[in-house]
């Protein structure tokens, strides 16, 4: 007995294990069903930053990098494409656990093989034919089905049911249409976007396209926007971003800079010529009702930088948004947020670690962007009066070309003694350090 006690102590735990499932007896199951599956697809590559990813590499590996990514970028790109796999049913059958597993692993293998049309025809370099014919069955059912179910109801209800038929056909067909050619276009726009070596470009550029457009001319004033960003951006660039890179890695960044900013001149261009047809045919889907995009239910929740998760809170949650909106995310890249107090509906006080900052909303395009701004090291502690705080410049500010000065700013607002510790303390803070 001791002999086989030693004996098994030499065997492997996997090989124990295994031969201990391989045992086990088999359940019957009289009636097992799985209930079909179906999956909305899409995939966005966006990569790792430049930091992370190029800061050891030579310009020459860095220049193939970056184009085999937007190579990558280009082919890969997929928007809510469906995939639709068969339910799984077994009836009185006898399985062990891997027998089980082996055969729903085999049958859901199967069907995504069969799927696999479904994934080269939804890619977006091609247009996503499937969804242009997804999107025009659609129209056609509604051109045959609105009139029946009103036929059934009355003579009115079917001339009713007849304008929407031919308004769903009409919406369906245009709208799927410029949803095909937009999407080509997206998809080119993004690689030549990734072209232009500069992450950070990359990162805001794809931010403003995920904000989707709810009406034309919204659409419309974000394409121009994005033009004339690309081509001022790429004008700027030769100048900018050969100071970036010596600031950041010397001689060699010089050298980087100079080539990104060459570069730049030519893609931000092409890529905000290519965005604004982009934007205009998402512009024409959108009006012609096609395009129903999901959009969340709520502000994202607030995790700071010690990344704990606390119970959600609205307000905070509101004003962490138009934070991170802000001149699309340029003062999230530097500051943290900490709190926020509303002034009205287009006018909203942000409180960071670094600066107290007015953002506005626009009217044509409702984006956030800042309206003034003072860093903590330039003025005194804040005095809070009623119905506000007053702060008062350690130098006063010259005017506009010289003229005038300002000595500081009253900023008035509801409640001001719910921020007023909290400001208190990120002014301390910052003036300490």
């Amino acid at each position: 007995m001791f002999d086989e006690d030693l004996a098994m102590c030499s065997v492997e735990l996997s090989a124990t294990a295994k031969a201990y499932k391989s045992q086990r007896p088999k359940s019957f199951y009289n009636d097992l069903h799985v209930s079909p599956i179906m999956m909305h697809l899409s995939f966005s590559q966006g990569g790792t930053t430049a930091e992370a990813q190029t800061a050891s590499m030579p310009i020459q590996s860095e220049f193939v990098t970056v184009l085999l990514r937007s190579v990558g970028v280009t082919l890969t790109e997929l928007q809510d494409v469906v995939f639709k796999l068969a339910y799984f049913e077994r009836k009185s059958q006898f399985y062990s656990p891997d027998q089980l597993t082996s055969e729903m692993v085999s049958h859901y293998t199967k069907q995504a093989i069969k799927q696999l049309y479904v994934l080269v025809l939804g890619l977006d370099i091609i247009g996503n034919p499937y969804g242009l014919v997804r999107d025009l069955s659609a129209g056609v059912e509604d051109l045959f089905y609105q009139p029946f179910q009103g036929a059934i109801q009355g003579p009115e209800e079917f001339a009713a049911g007849v304008a929407l038929g031919v308004q769903s056909m009409f919406g369906h067909a245009v709208g799927g249409a410029a949803g095909a050619v937009g999407r080509i276009t997206g998809t080119v726009g993004k690689g030549v976007a990734a072209l232009t070596f500069d992450d950070d470009y990359v990162r805001r550029r794809q931010e403003d396209l995920n904000r989707k457009p709810q009406t034309f001319g919204e659409g419309m004033a974000r394409g121009i926007k994005g033009l004339g960003m690309g081509v001022v951006g790429g004008l700027t660039g030769v100048v900018t971003k050969p100071i970036e890179g010596a600031k950041q890695e010397g001689g060699m960044g010089f050298v980087k800079g100079v080539g990104k900013g060459l570069i730049g001149v030519v893609t931000r261009p092409v890529s905000g010529v290519v965005d604004f047809a982009s934007g205009t045919l998402n512009s024409v889907r959108a009006v012609a009702g096609t395009n129903r995009e999901s959009g969340p239910l709520r502000p994202p929740r607030v995790i700071r930088s010690d990344k704990i998760i606390k119970p959600y809170a609205k307000g905070e949650a509101l004003g962490f948004k138009v934070y991170k909106d802000t001149d699309r995310g340029a003062i999230s890249d530097t500051d943290e947020f900490i709190t926020f107090a509303p002034i009205s509906e287009r006018m909203i006080l942000l409180v960071t670690d670094r600066q107290l900052v007015l953002s506005k909303r626009t009217d044509v395009m409702g984006t956030w962007s800042v309206d003034w701004s003072t860093e903590y090291n330039k003025i005194r502690q804040p005095e809070f009066v009623p119905g506000g705080f007053k702060i008062l410049f350690k130098e006063k500010k010259k005017g506009f070309l010289g003229i005038g000065s300002s000595e500081g700013k009253i900023i008035t607002f509801q409640n001001p003694e719910k921020i007023q510790q909290k400001v208190l303390e990120a002014y301390k803070n910052a003036t300490a350090a």
